[in-house]
Formats: C-alpha cells, structure tokens, sequence
C-alpha cells in the first residue's frame, strides 16, 4: 500500500537512485581493490589494482628479481613507502622526505639574523625571580623610556580613498572592519609620505594570506602606478591566498623565504628602481630580520627608499636576534635584563598572567594593575626605540607612531621611516 501514496516522479526519481547503487556496487566488483590491510582504519586500501596484481602501487612489496624495471625497493628516504626502482632518481627529487637543499639566489641562510643564537637564553619566569631584581630592571626601563621615548611617539591614523567602498559594506562585522581599518591607515601613511611612486616594488614581509599585499595589488591596478609592483614574502605555504587574486595580470609575485635568509640584492625587480618593505603586524624577532633585510638590500643595484613595519609579540624576541642589541648594551642592558625585559612585556596585552579560575577568588588590586600595564608598555617602546635608533643611523629619517587606534588592536605601533640620505651603511 505504501507505494500507492507515493506520486510517480517520487517512484522515478527513487527507481534511478537505485539503479545507480547498483552500478555503483557492479563496478566495485568488477575493479578488485588492493589487499593491503590499513590497521589504523581496520579495512583493506580501496585503491584499485592492476591486472594480474595483489596491491596497489602505494602498497606493492618489494620484489628482487628481474625484470628490474617492475621491481619495486623501499624509498631510501622513508622506507614507509616503496617505489619502483627505475624510477628512483626521479622519486628522489621529489620526496617529501627530503632535504631541502637551498639552490635559489636570493636565499642566504642567516643573512639577516644578526647573531646566531648561542642557547645562552635562561629559561625562567618572572615569579621565580626575586622582587629586588625585578624593581632593578623597573627602574632601567623607567628611566629610559623618559629620557629617549616619552613625548616621541607620533600620531599617523589615516585612510586611503581605496578602501571607502569596502569600509561602507553593513554585513561586515567588528573584526572585519577592524582589519580594514588597519590596512587603509597603512596605505594612508605610505601615500602622505609619498611612498606610493611609480617603479616600486612594494615587498610585503611575512605577508601571511596577503591580506595586505591585496590591497596593494588593488592600489597598483586602480591607480594605474605604472611599473610597479608587489612582492609577497612569506616563509610558509597558506590556502586562500589573497594576492592570487591579481597574480594572472603580473601585479604580484610569492616567494617562499623565511625573512632570515632573504637577500633582496638577488631579486629580479624589472623596471623597478627602488623598494618599500612594509608589514601588518610582524611577531618578535622577525621585525628585526625584515629591517636587517632591507638595510643589507641597500648594497644592492636598488635601494629602499622607505618602510612600514607594524609590530609585536615582542616576547618572541631574542638578544641575539635583536637588531639594537649594541644600543640597548651601550646603556645598560645586557642579555639577563633582556630576557626579564621581554617577559615583562605581556603585563601590556596579557594582564596579570594568571588563570581565570586564579582570579575568581581574590579582588584584585587595580592600581597595581595599571602600573603593571604601563610597565609592559614601557618595555615595547623602548625595544622598538632600540630599532629606531639603528635605521636612523643607517640613514633613515625614523620613528614610532599610532596607525590605528587602541580600541582596534593593542598592538597598534608601527615603525615608520623615509630614506634621508643617498649612502647606506654597511650590513649590520
């Protein structure tokens, strides 16, 4: 009776579904299946074999004897899978087991590290250190602070007309606009300090998804900048990239190189005749080997003539690595105050430090909190100070400003500079 309710498009479209099941199920026994068992799944391979053969070519066993070029070895790179001997040389080269060997120009390794981490480093927190020195270091980053810092941090919050469209779309959330917000101020101060000219090659350093790179792109095209272009440097491979959007038209070019080892002297620019390195946001230490890449750039055929380098997670930062490591020495800062320097650092973005099921049971003092917050504050300019000072002695008229507002991200300084004079010092 049940089929009597059913209307006849309903029984069509269930009599083809059916059909093809059955298809489906007479093509499997027609195409016998590998006899590998996979333990971690608990099943055999489902990869189709060859006539005549028992596994499939990912799970075929080794066999010795001729003839050779039907003979398959394990890979001598990861004997976790085999391949067949004659095609060895070829597997070799393209193994994701092996060694990546550096073959490209512009790849340096440690060009730009500045000193190569000895593992000197002490691994501690700052609770287990002793109130006396913490109050020492206090006082050093204090007193600093008020003799080079205070009263020199501009105020750079600006827009670019790029973005107008974009910024008026109502199914934008918060963080959405926020990100807008932060690239728009970059192409803002970039265009008031007259950075945005035609042949330049604006290099995108640690560009991530090319968020920024995008707008850049946009900018080139939009504007009509003629010979210019965008170079996006990032150290990992990432899905959905945003450049890729304008990378058919020659706009745009992804290099995979970590900022360490990237020698921009080696890097084909074209009709370019000068550089601007700019980042969004660029963690620890690599804000310092970005502004060491473009200093040791400039003994190049092209220089930099200006840059923009939104920083922090200046926790992440190294003595070694850090590139006004000599300025920060020269006024009493070695490595032991360094290291409880970068640690205090999170009092600015991270609070107390402690876990929320901590605080539930203790009011806590909020006085001391916001001394505490100042104090990492202090701790962030002063090492940002530290590489002002060295781009400014390279011969960059250099400084720290306010892109965005802090109600967009707390991390909301960049280190900005313009090319003031036509010699460049040696690499750091």
């Amino acid at each position: 009776m049940e089929h009597l309710l059913k209307s006849p498009k309903r029984m069509r479209i269930e009599a083809e579904k059916q059909q093809k099941i059955t298809q489906k199920i007479e093509n499997q026994a027609n195409q016998p299946h590998c006899h590998f068992w996979v333990k971690r799944k608990s099943r055999y391979c489902k990869m189709t074999i060859k006539p005549n053969h028992k596994f499939c070519g990912e799970h075929e066993p080794p066999i010795e004897q001729e003839p050779l070029d039907e003979s398959r070895i394990f890979c001598p790179l990861d004997p976790s899978h085999s391949v067949f001997k004659f095609k060895l040389e070829k597997h070799l080269k393209v193994c994701n087991a092996r060694k990546k060997e550096v073959s490209l120009a512009y790849v340096k390794k440690n060009l730009n590290i500045g000193l190569v981490d000895n593992g000197e480093d002490e691994n501690f927190k700052l609770r287990d250190l002793p109130d006396d020195e913490i109050y020492r270091v206090i006082k050093i980053v204090n007193e600093l602070f008020e003799r080079h810092v205070e009263g020199k941090i501009a105020t750079e919050i600006k827009s670019h007309k790029i973005f107008d469209d974009e910024m008026r779309i109502e199914s934008y959330g918060d963080e959405k606009i926020r990100h807008l917000s932060q690239a728009s101020s970059i192409l803002g101060i970039l265009e008031s300090r007259e950075l945005l000219k035609e042949k330049t090659c604006f290099i995108d350093l640690g560009a991530g998804r090319g968020h920024l790179s995008y707008w850049l792109s946009k900018l080139i095209v939009d504007e009509k900048i003629e010979d210019s272009k965008v170079l996006v440097v990032d150290r990992a491979s990432h899905r959905h990239k945003r450049d890729n959007l304008f990378k058919e038209i020659g706009v745009v070019e992804r290099i995979r190189v970590d900022l360490a080892d990237l020698d921009l002297k080696e890097l084909p620019f074209n009709k370019c005749n000068s550089i601007v390195g700019v980042s969004k946001h660029l963690c620890g230490r690599a804000t310092d080997f970005a502004l060491r890449c473009i200093l040791n750039g400039n003994n190049g055929p092209i220089i930099s003539k200006g840059f923009l380098i939104c920083v922090c997670c200046h926790h992440q930062t190294t003595f070694d690595s850090f590139l006004g490591r000599e300025w920060l020495i020269s006024h009493g800062i070695d490595r032991k105050t360094f290291n409880v320097i970068i640690r205090m650092v999170s009092w600015c973005v991270c609070g107390d430090g402690r876990r929320r099921e901590d605080r539930k049971n203790e009011i806590l003092n909020n006085e001391k909190m916001k001394e505490r917050e100042v104090v990492g504050w202090r701790c962030k300019r002063l090492l940002d100070y530290a590489r002002v000072k060295v781009m400014s002695d390279a011969g960059y008229d250099t400084g720290l400003s306010y892109y965005v507002d802090k109600s967009h991200t707390l991390e909301n300084i960049c280190i900005v500079g313009n090319l003031k004079i036509d010699e460049i010092k040696n690499e750091i």
